[in-house]
């Protein structure tokens, strides 16, 4: 059980750091005032980003497999 949790925690730590790096949201810290000693951390997400990305990665899936995708619905008959 322990493998299963700690193969989980890099899981999320990897999609984390792929969302952060193809910049599907951002992080951002807003600076300290003179009497308050505690910081605001601001996420946004870009969900056209986010959407375009996925069409690219649609696109060059279909690019890959020369358009053939009706092959993956219908196997061939054993003969």
């Amino acid at each position: 059980m322990k493998t299963v949790t700690a193969w989980l925690v890099v899981y999320a730590i990897l999609v984390v750091a792929s969302s952060i790096f193809w910049m599907w949201y951002a992080l951002s810290k807003s600076s300290l005032t003179a009497g308050n000693n505690y910081g605001n951390i601001k996420s946004a997400t870009d969900p056209e980003k986010f959407m375009r990305d996925a069409e690219l990665v649609s696109d060059k899936a279909t690019d890959l497999t020369a358009g053939d995708t009706d092959s993956a619905r219908h196997p061939a008959e054993p003969t």
